[in-house]
């Protein structure tokens, strides 16, 4: 019996600890949680209340560390774009090579050739200028060969260079040696072209490419043939350095469909009538070059022309006088 008692003082007082445990933390919830729901009920109602919500589920178990949030990170600060720099303006487009010019160009001109030059000193000259040519000149020989030039006497190329100062130089052989050996015929005009070069330093050097021939003469002589021809001008041609020598070609004034020397324009297949060789003065006035300080920069006013041509006859009678010249050598003697 006793022991009865004394199992009901110790659950009875479990019970009035668990009431005012409950009790105590009833009211602190009440006035804590729930302060703001306003719900009346006696305090101990508000543990039960708290344990029914779920309110001490996060109080059991492991404690799980929360990492830190990560601060945000700074926004970029603005890219401030540059302000684009002007677009540079545009180079002027560099003055051509070869200008137009007049006749007076030429006053202080000379010109070394064989007798093609000489026709163009017969039948179309220009005023003032020199002409040292003649019949079967050629590279070989152009050296040590002396001229009987109008108004100086008879010179050799050094000589001339000796006594006259020129502006301009223009210097058209190689036909008549075109049947050589091409280097050797290279190694040759490179002695004529260091020649000048040293003789008149201050002079403009044009390398003329030497006309073609007309087809039939180019197939009775192989040696003729435009193939050939072209070579030994591309071969000359090099030697031009744009600044103190330049090269010039008048073969697409005087050439047929072909490439060969147009036949209207010859009697002989070799030299022009004369009536054409203003078309060489023409090709000459459009392909010169101008530089400051030039003594005849080619912009002075023409002079009335005082000679014609003379008539396609005289041209022919020339041509067949000077063909008659053929020397023992491969080539024709121009």
């Amino acid at each position: 019996m006793n022991a009865f008692f004394k199992k009901d003082r110790l659950l009875l007082t479990l019970i009035v600890l668990f009431a005012v445990f409950f009790g105590v933390l009833g009211g602190i919830i009440k006035y804590t949680t729930y302060r703001s729901r306003n719900i009346k009920a006696p305090a101990i109602a508000f543990g039960f209340l708290a344990l029914h919500d779920g309110a001490f589920s996060d109080a059991v178990g492991p404690v799980t560390m929360q990492e830190p949030e990560p601060a945000p990170e700074p926004e970029p600060e603005p890219v401030i774009e540059p302000e684009p720099e002007p677009e540079p303006e545009p180079e002027p487009e560099p003055e051509p090579v070869f200008k137009q010019v007049n006749a007076s160009y030429f006053a202080d001109a000379l010109f070394i050739g064989d007798s093609r030059t000489d026709g163009l000193r017969l039948y179309a000259p220009f005023e003032g200028a020199d002409y040292f040519c003649d019949t079967g000149m050629s590279v070989l020989k152009c050296l040590d060969s002396g001229v009987d030039m109008e108004g100086v006497g008879y010179v050799t190329l050094g000589e001339l260079l000796a006594q006259k100062e020129y502006g301009k130089i223009y210097i058209s052989l190689g036909i008549n040696d075109v049947g050589y050996d091409m280097n050797f015929l290279v190694d040759s005009f490179e002695e004529v072209y260091d020649f000048l070069r040293e003789n008149a330093p201050d002079s403009i050097i044009y390398i003329m490419a030497s006309m073609h021939v007309a087809k039939e003469r180019a197939k009775s002589e192989a040696i003729f043939q435009s193939d050939r021809v072209n070579e030994m001008n591309r071969r000359f041609g090099e030697f031009a350095d744009g600044e103190h020598s330049f090269y010039i070609d008048e073969n697409a004034v005087f050439d047929d469909a072909e490439g060969f020397l147009n036949a209207e324009y010859t009697g002989d297949s070799v030299h022009l009538y004369a009536k054409y060789y203003e078309l060489w003065d023409e090709f000459l006035c459009r392909n010169a070059v101008v530089k400051p300080g030039m003594k005849y920069p080619g912009d002075a006013p023409l002079a009335p022309a005082d000679t014609e041509a003379e008539p396609e006859g005289s041209g022919d009678a020339e041509a067949a006088e000077e063909e008659s010249g053929e020397d023992s050598s491969e080539d024709a003697e121009t």
